[in-house]
Formats: C-alpha cells, sequence, structure tokens
C-alpha cells in the first residue's frame, strides 16, 4: 500500500471515529436535553466533512478548503479532538476509556498532518492532500502542468469540441 493511501485510510477511519463518537454520545451519553446534544452533531458533521473530502467531494472541498491542506487539516482535526476530550466527559462509564482513547488518536492524527504539512509544498490553488495522492498515482511528468493551473480559456478550449451546439 502506497503512502497516499497510508494517509487517505489513515483520515477516513479518522472521520469514522468522529461520526462513531458523536452517534454514541447521542444514545449513550449522560445528557439532559437537546441542547447537550449539539456538540456531538457538530462531531458528526465534521467527521461527514473529513470523510467527504477524503472522497473528493467537490461541494466540501468548494466551501471547506483547508481540508485540501495537509496543515490546515491537521489543525481542524487537533479542534474535533479538543470536542472529542470534552465529549469523553459525558458519556457512560462503559463508553468513556473508548472516547478517551479515540481523542488521543485523532490528536496524534491531527498533529502529525499538521507535521506533514508543513514539510510538503503548499499550492494556492490546488489542495496538499490532492495534490500528494495525485502524485503517487500518476507519473511524475505528467505533474509538471496541474489541470488546476490552467486558465480559463485553455480550459474552454479543452471542452469545446466535446459541446455540440
Amino acid at each position: 500500500m502506497s503512502n497516499a493511501k497510508k494517509i487517505r485510510v489513515t483520515n477516513f477511519l479518522g472521520s469514522l471515529i468522529l461520526i462513531g463518537l458523536g452517534v454514541l454520545e447521542i444514545f449513550f451519553g449522560k445528557n439532559s436535553g437537546i441542547a447537550s446534544h449539539v456538540p456531538s452533531v457538530y462531531l458528526i458533521v465534521f467527521g461527514l466533512m473529513m470523510g467527504g473530502s477524503d472522497f473528493n467531494a467537490e461541494f466540501i472541498l468548494d466551501w471547506c478548503g483547508f481540508l485540501g491542506h495537509f496543515m490546515y487539516r491537521g489543525i481542524f482535526t487537533i479542534y474535533c479532538s479538543v470536542h472529542l476530550f470534552n465529549i469523553h466527559a459525558k458519556m457512560t462509564d462503559m463508553f468513556q476509556p473508548i472516547a478517551y482513547f479515540a481523542s488521543w488518536i485523532i490528536f496524534a492524527l491531527g498533529t502529525f498532518l499538521l507535521v506533514f504539512g508543513a514539510f510538503v509544498k503548499s499550492d494556492k490553488y490546488t489542495g496538499d492532500v490532492q495534490n500528494f495522492i495525485n502524485a503517487k498515482s500518476t507519473k511524475e511528468s505528467d505533474l509538471a502542468t496541474p489541470v488546476s493551473a490552467q486558465t480559463g480559456a485553455e480550459k474552454i478550449e479543452e471542452i469545446s469540441p466535446k459541446i455540440n451546439l
């Protein structure tokens, strides 16, 4: 398994942990009302955002462009781990150790992405995550001119023969 796939799988597992613990807290948490479920709903939404960005969901990458960069995704993941540390205290005794351990796993993932992102070249128009994954799945010579670096006119010329008016 290549490094790019390992990072993608690790990110996806992190998003599953966020979603899973958010759901667990809703059903098995020590809550007293709807307002106490708000942080859990946020974790579920954040987990869906992280998982969707791993599958190149255009809507998520357009509105949450920071998830396309290792460093910013690392900061966001650390932020989510802080929410998990808060939620683990609200869990029932049976799930508290699981939530506490998962909080540290998410924190470690965020720290890794933050440090790794500091050493990966950042591109203003394309995300580091996507560039890294694409670099591992295509030849190095193909990456000299990324598709996103094309001007609007070049993109129009590229697709214009496909459009029948």
